[in-house]
């Protein structure tokens, strides 16, 4: 396939933004793609936008231009082509205030297709024969000014999306998956920005081997510690590093002065009311309720729905075995722990649903069990 050459734009004003908009608002679909610093802040900061039809490309800078009056193009019948769009979805919903109604993203479809390479430069290599150049990827897109060489870089990635896409398009519609892409999209959509801060303290694996006690402390101060790092915008590192968090956490301190001293100074310069909310978490997670304490995916092997799990597990990679998926896309291992908990998780995507979700609800009921038969594993149902 032919190298795309379109010319590109870059916008650093709100009226000139709006005057593009304006002109491209009667095309079916566009691409759109960001660029952003990560480790700085709570938040990524987005630090460029790149969308793109198939005749231009605007680089627009977020830090000039009005975001909102994407707001338009975001509620039109339009279809938003995207790569990775749980990286990307996140920010623009901060920038814009919206999301777009109808999404493509294409590391989806590619793991709807069971493609080895679910990457861009990867899909680019398998289905354009085009060589992606990645090497301004790990560049600070904060600094101004962008060099030309940085803008040529941003918008090649997102022009070729449009080929990448009809590639997919194709193969979708023969394995007769396009339905189920765009309930992914879907599901994509409904889920962005939410967030489980009870679940936040599970990075800390030291924590997981302690007592009931510490692992409901962890549970609080390190939410709390989210919600902190989250209203300054900064890293949560910079209000209590992890390896200080784990030792309050593990002895803790007696008092609020004493917890103080332990923080000494933080590169977040925490205030008299942030210092009250974390020996508040200290002190509520002493009498909170057990039933409270959200354990870490682990521990569910351990209990009494151990079995069920792996049961499940093997159900689940025999089946991605016959859609030839990855079985972790089709149900990840946390996925699955949800599930047993009767929590909200992809398996309930209809697709997934007709495709092992059914089978294991089955399972969990206990209404059925695992029969292997020559080559064959079948669930069969018992009264």
């Amino acid at each position: 396939m032919s190298h795309r050459e379109v010319a590109y734009e870059y916008v650093t004003s709100s009226g000139r933004f709006a005057e593009i908009l304006a002109t491209y608002a009667d095309e079916p679909r566009y691409a759109i793609d960001s660029e952003f610093l990560q480790n700085k802040s709570f938040v990524a900061r987005l630090a460029l936008v790149q969308i793109a039809w198939p005749s231009f490309i605007i680089l627009v800078d977020p830090f000039s231009v009005d975001l909102g009056l994407l707001t338009d193009l975001f509620a039109s019948g339009a279809v938003a082509i995207l790569h990775a769009g749980s990286n990307d979805l996140p920010l623009l919903l901060e920038a814009v205030g919206s999301l777009p109604r109808f999404t493509f993203d294409t590391e989806l479809a590619a793991q709807l297709l069971g493609l080895a390479s679910t990457s861009l430069q990867g899909l680019a290599a398998a289905l354009l024969d085009l060589e992606l150049d990645k090497s301004e990827q790990v560049r600070d897109w904060t600094i101004r000014p962008i060099p030309e060489r940085a803008l040529d870089y941003a918008a090649n990635d997102v022009i070729h999306l449009f080929d990448i896409t009809d590639e997919l398009t194709r193969d979708l519609i023969f394995c007769d998956r396009l339905e189920a892409l765009h309930e992914e999209c879907a599901w994509q959509l409904a889920t962005v920005g939410h967030t489980d801060r009870e679940m936040v303290w599970w990075k800390a694996k030291v924590l997981h081997r302690g007592t009931a006690l510490e692992q409901m402390r962890a549970q609080y101060f390190f939410a709390a510690r989210d919600d902190i790092a989250s209203r300054l915008n900064v890293p949560r590192n910079a209000v209590v590093h992890q390896d200080s968090a784990i030792e309050i956490i593990q002895r803790p301190p007696a008092t609020l002065a004493a917890l103080v001293s332990r923080l000494g100074r933080t590169p977040a310069q925490l205030s008299s009311e942030d210092h009250q909310l974390l020996w508040a978490a200290i002190e509520n997670s002493a009498s909170a309720p057990a039933d409270e304490l959200r354990v870490p995916d682990a521990d569910v092997a351990d209990g009494e729905l151990g079995l069920l799990l792996t049961l499940a597990k093997i159900y689940v990679r025999y089946t991605a075995h016959q859609w030839r998926i990855s079985a972790n896309f089709l149900a990840s291992h946390r996925d699955l722990v949800k599930f047993f908990r009767h929590e909200p998780t992809r398996l309930d995507v209809p697709w997934r649903r007709s495709a092992v979700t059914d089978a294991l609800s089955l399972l969990r009921s206990g209404s059925a069990r695992l029969r292997v038969l020559g080559p064959e594993l079948v669930l069969e149902t018992h009264p």
